[in-house]
């Protein structure tokens, strides 16, 4: 009714469950993706006018309990689905129900509202209590709310909490409100239990309203005694026991509740079993909710140590840490303080032995021996951790039983060791005999053992032996090459034969033998019945390692490494070694040195040319090396009949430098060129009696060059160094190898699988050789798969000087690899062995020449470009050329026309290549981009040169006499990179088949997975920097990238340009004079001080391009502006100051991020410790 009066008009708040909803429509199974929501109302018989104040989502911390609150717990469903129980869970508070009816809210006794400070006067702030009320609740049911929670309460004495209760059908004592705590609240719990007493309609006295009998106030002690009583009394450990105090109120447990980890508790109001009424109504308010009273009690801690030097034989340390209980930091919280006694002691030394050996004998015997303890000892028991662990000794029935709990409880370790590191014989300066490889003095042994025991609450004993033995021979020949020719020749000219030379043995042999062996026994402890047994579990490691090396220098220029190691473990019998039978096997196993595991082998070989000892070639130098590599792994124990697998790699390398100024300096007029002329003599005036003998008796002086012809020859010889490189790696993996190695690898009876394969042979009909010779398993579960790896490395530099101060360094690479893989296995229908499922993948890049376009326009309005716009029409004659290529059509002269080839009529391009074909489009990007012709481009990209990149610097403006004196460096450079990258590429199954795909395309060689890319940059296109000798420095650079991705996949191309702009500037004095006096004085800064300008701007964007649709968007991109000015003061040695600045503003090209700016500024002060 319009004409309402206020009073009148009816305000209905509806509360929705949401977990509690009547039905589900369609396939949702949670409220992860809650995407609209919408209401209706139903069930009129007039028109209504409503008004919608406000639709919230509500989550509170404490939520409505759903299962079942019957005590003891009972099987089956949480609620009676004809239970008409209402359950309301709310908050009452002094703002809103201060004038509450029939009970008004007020804060409870004691208690003072706190002022809000957020607010201006003496505004106190919102006092409000937890309130649950129910309705038709039945009697021994109980409902209730609950919040989660990760609390350890065990430090505080008494939980408080004031209660409210009034209700409209029910008497004194009837109503309970309840208190669970613990780890849940249907398995581990504390509940208790007070009987309410009701508060009187229209009373306004606080204590009324909280009256003390309603007050929980309950120490936490009573908890743990009826869980002591419950062991005591009870058949069941775990079940449910309750008490009733002498108040009344009842104390309930079920489980094992741990109030160390207090995780949920719950507040709800329940109908008495001794109640007169079945159905109760009525209202409960918590609040106050707290913790009272710590069991502040602290601890002591003490640590000491000693170390004792007895003169050079030995050193003794002891040590020993000793914590309390409640020991803990000034910082530390009361629940961070230790709950544990702590007892640590350390007693060890380090004796050397071979004192007791005259000094002659040279022996040197470090050992090594120490003992520690570490003694934990809870204060809480383990299994019960809310009870003290006195508490649970005192309550055990028998001293036996005492001494058991005490034991389980202490955390106890035990460490000792023993070592003897590098025990060997020296060799002594009374010794003139020459090194022999029989020495004793080549041998060396070390020897460790450790034993660690440990028992705790979960583990009964738990004793780990580890013993780890070293034997080493290392012998090192000082034997002089072979050189026949020495004496023979005298002169120059034949030096390379005169220095030929052979080493005649190894320059270095070494071998060692390594026993590592781990026993460990472990015996986990039954809690339920420490009088059980319970089995020993055993973990045996037994590894034997050899490793072997030599090196041969054979020649000055040719030396051979070899270094390999042989991995094998020695099986021991099931169990316990508690029979001579056990011990004689291991032994006897051990005698064989064990089962080899895996053998790893590798040869190095390097060669350095002679040609430094020719002399119209000594400005060359060439290195070579090769490296081969081989490894053989044993099949896993489980699996034996999938066979072995062996692996070898090989790397075939080659250096050379070019020194051109050692070339130039052969040829006597260059070699004067070279050097610096002469510096100007100062006239001096020459007195007119000087001896005309003397004037007769001076040579004539060298004629000098002129700067002219010196500047034209250094133009001329302005290559000064150049350098190439290139490395040839392969690899071959071959899985389900039968045989086993006996020595480097090979196996003597069967001779497989032969030198060159151990050597790195990369022979691609390998592994069918081993097949044809039955080497390898039939298995059929054999999938591991046969690699081979093919890796071509080229890099190449040069150093270019056209004139002084100027120099151009040139450099550039090319790295393509191949992995061939397949699942090569024998196959049951054709009897033998084939590859299934052969595969080619690998990857590419070259240094490019791009710069022909990276300096295209781009359209901002439409986001176009020159190139881009090539690249569209180059796929036609790129279309043509393949065609003609792969089907051998006519000879492709200068230029195709529309009709040449075989054309396809629905595409318009000739037939198998159309304007999205992957071969198309690759090489029309790359023609395009390039600036070279579409009829002149390679049609294999893996056969192309490199293209140089370069960096040039000139240095040489300071030292012009118009600069010099003023300047101390005016530096300009510049540098160009461009890299063609096809990230990964792969050959199609079907190639080579002429297959035609459902779009008419042929299908490539090569698919790319990870599309093409071109990266560019001018880092800088043009810098300057420039010194005065007065301290000012100034710098500007041009900065410009680019970064073009071809996706061939979905017919996409991403370009991101950016350039940037820097400017920047700074000042560096000292003895600065500041306008202000201290003490009367100008106040002068005397040590350096650093002011800096540096300005940035910088623009980017990022274009993606659909080739299909001709769609061209801007994704991304952002125009940046970075102002940091700073000072920067150098108050001492140690002490710096900086003033600084920092502004940064972004402006992003698309909508989707909002332009931002921060503002940072302020004084850096650094110590630097000395």
């Amino acid at each position: 009714d319009k004409g309402a009066e206020p009073n009148y008009i009816t305000w209905y708040q509806l509360k929705i469950p949401i977990r509690q909803y009547e039905k589900k429509i369609g396939g949702i199974q949670d409220f992860k993706s809650i995407r609209f929501m919408r209401m209706f109302m139903k069930g009129f018989e007039d028109s209504v006018v409503l008004r919608f104040a406000n639709l919230q989502l509500v989550r509170a911390d404490w939520r409505r309990y759903l299962n079942t609150l019957k005590f003891p717990p009972r099987v089956g469903a949480p609620f009676d689905p004809n239970d008409d129980t209402e359950l309301v869970v709310s908050t009452v508070n002094i703002n809103e129900n201060s004038k509450r009816k029939p009970v008004k809210y007020v804060v409870p006794p004691g208690f003072n509202r706190e002022i809000d400070p957020t607010q201006v006067g003496n505004v106190q702030q919102n006092e409000q209590s937890l309130s649950i009320a129910v309705c038709d609740l039945e009697k021994e049911d109980a409902r209730g709310a609950f919040r989660t929670l990760n609390y350890d309460i065990r430090n505080y004495e008494n939980l408080k909490m004031f209660i409210h209760a009034e209700s409209s059908n029910a008497l004194n004592g009837e109503m309970v409100a309840i208190l669970r705590v613990g780890t849940d609240l249907e398995n581990n719990f504390y509940q208790y239990e007070i009987p309410l007493t009701l508060t009187a309609e229209g009373a306004s006295d606080p204590q009324a309203i909280w009256p003390a009998e309603n007050e929980l106030n309950v120490e936490l002690e009573e908890f743990y005694r009826v869980k002591l009583n419950r062991q005591l009394n009870s058949t069941d450990p775990n079940g449910y026991y309750s008490e009733t105090l002498a108040n009344g109120h009842k104390i309930s447990i079920i489980g094992l509740p741990d109030l160390s980890n207090v995780r949920t508790v719950l507040l709800g109001v329940k109908n008495s079993e001794t109640s007169t009424i079945d159905k109760l109504c009525g209202e409960v308010w918590f609040n106050e909710f707290r913790l009272v009273g710590f069991a502040n009690k602290g601890g002591i801690a003490a640590n000491a140590r000693m170390v004792t030097k007895l003169a050079d034989l030995a050193t003794v340390t002891l040590s020993g840490n000793y914590q309390a209980i409640g020991f803990g930091a000034i910082d530390k919280k009361l629940n961070d303080r230790n709950l544990n006694e702590l007892i640590q002691y350390d007693i060890s030394s380090n004796i050397e032995l071979g004192k007791f050996f005259s000094q002659k004998s040279g022996l040197t015997i470090p050992m090594f021996i120490g003992y520690n303890e570490n003694i934990i000892n809870p204060k809480y028991y383990p299994l019960n951790p809310d009870i003290l662990l006195r508490t649970a000794i005192n309550n055990a029935q028998s001293s036996e039983e005492k001494a058991e709990i005490r034991e389980a409880a202490q955390d106890f370790t035990s460490r000792y060791s023993l070592n003897f590191t590098n025990v060997k014989k020296n060799r002594t300066t009374a010794s003139k005999n020459k090194p022999h490889f029989y020495d004793i003095e080549n041998f060396n042994y070390s020897f460790a053992y450790q034993r660690i025991f440990r028992r705790n609450q979960i583990i009964e004993m738990n004793d780990v032996k580890t013993y780890k033995s070293s034997l080493g021979y290392n012998f090192t020949s000082k034997a002089k090459p072979w050189e026949p020719f020495k004496k023979m020749i005298k002169g120059k000219k034949w030096t390379i034969i005169k220095d030929f030379n052979l080493g005649l043995v190894p320059s270095n042999f070494n071998i060692r033998l390594d026993v590592d062996r781990r026993y460990s026994e472990l015996q986990n402890r039954d809690n339920d019945n420490f009088k059980s047994i319970v089995p020993v579990l055993y973990d045996k490691t037994f590894r034997i390692g050899r490793v072997y090396g030599w090196k041969w220098n054979i020649a000055r220029s040719l030396s051979v490494n070899y270094a390999a190691t042989a991995n094998s473990w020695v099986e021991e019998p099931f169990g316990e070694l508690n029979t001579q039978e056990k011990r004689d096997t291991m032994w006897r196993n051990f005698a064989s040195l064990g089962k080899l595991n895996d053998f790893n082998q590798t040869i190095n070989a390097n060669y350095s040319l002679p040609l430094r000892k020719i002399k119209l070639l000594d400005w060359v130098t060439v290195t070579t090396k090769y490296s081969a590599s081989y490894q053989w792994r044993n099949a896993p124990p489980s699996n034996t009949e999938l066979g072995n697998t062996i692996q070898n790699s090989r790397a075939i390398g080659a250096n050379g430098n070019l020194n051109f100024i050692s070339l130039y300096n052969k040829v006597p007029f260059l070699q004067k060129v070279n050097r610096p002329p002469p510096k100007k003599e100062k006239t001096v005036e020459k007195d007119e009696k000087d001896d005309d003998d003397k004037v007769k008796n001076e040579k004539p002086k060298e004629k000098q060059i002129s700067a002219g012809t010196r500047g034209f020859f250094k133009l001329l010889m302005m290559v000064k160094q150049a350098q190439m490189n290139v490395t040839l790696t392969d690899g071959t993996t071959l899985p389900g190898f039968t045989k086993v190695m006996d020595y480097v690898g090979q196996n003597f009876k069967h001779n497989t699988p032969g030198f060159p394969f151990i050597l790195g042979s990369q022979d691609e009909g390998f592994r069918y050789d081993i097949a044809n010779n039955g080497f390898l398993t039939t298995d059929s579960n054999q999938n591991t798969r046969f690699m081979q790896l093919n890796a071509v490395d080229l890099n190449g530099s040069a150093t270019l000087e056209p004139f002084k101060a100027f120099r151009i360094n040139v450099t550039f690479n090319k790295r393509k690899s191949l992995n061939t893989s397949s699942n090569f296995r024998y196959d049951e229908g054709s009897n033998g062995f084939i590859d299934i499922g052969l595969t080619e993948a690998g990857t590419f890049s070259t240094s490019f020449g791009s710069w022909a376009t990276m300096f295209d326009k781009l359209d901002r309005d439409n986001y176009s470009s020159e190139a881009y716009d090539q690249f569209k029409n180059n796929r036609y004659i790129i279309a043509q050329r393949l065609q003609a290529q792969e089907f051998g059509s006519e000879a492709y002269s200068e230029r195709f026309s529309d009709s040449v080839g075989i054309i396809d009529a629905s595409t318009g391009y000739p037939r198998g290549f159309d304007r999205t074909h992957q071969d198309v489009l690759l090489y029309s990007f790359i023609s395009a981009y390039s600036g070279k012709n579409s009829d002149a481009v390679t049609l294999n990209p893996f056969k192309k040169i490199p293209v140089p990149n370069w960096r040039l610097t000139y240095n040489g403006l300071a030292q012009l006499d118009m600069f010099k004196k003023k300047f101390s460096n005016i530096s300009i450079s510049h540098a160009y990179s461009s890299t063609l990258s096809m990230g990964s590429f792969f050959r199609p199954l079907e190639y080579g088949q002429d297959t035609i795909g459902e779009n008419g395309n042929l299908t490539t060689k090569y698919g790319f997975q990870s599309g093409v890319s071109i990266i560019e940059r001018l880092a800088p296109l043009l810098g300057i920097d420039i010194t005065t000798k007065e301290g000012l420095t100034f710098k500007l650079e041009y900065k410009s990238d680019r970064n073009l991705q071809l996706n061939m996949r979905n017919l996409q191309m991403v370009e991101v340009r950016n350039k940037e702009y820097v400017i920047g500037g700074g000042f560096r004095t000292t003895g600065v004079r500041l306008p202000i006096k201290f003490k009367g004085n100008r106040v002068v800064l005397k040590n350096d001080l650093n002011i800096r300008f540096d300005f940035t701007f910088r623009d980017g964007i990022t274009i993606v391009r659909n080739i299909e649709t001709d769609q061209f968007n801007a994704t991304g991109g952002i125009r940046t502006i970075n102002i940091r000015p700073s000072i920067d003061y150098k108050i001492n040695d140690v002490l710096n100051c900086r003033l600084f600045y920092n502004r940064n503003v972004n402006e992003p090209v698309t909508s989707n991020s909002y332009p931002s700016a921060l503002t940072d500024f302020g004084v850096t002060l650094r110590y630097t410790m000395q």
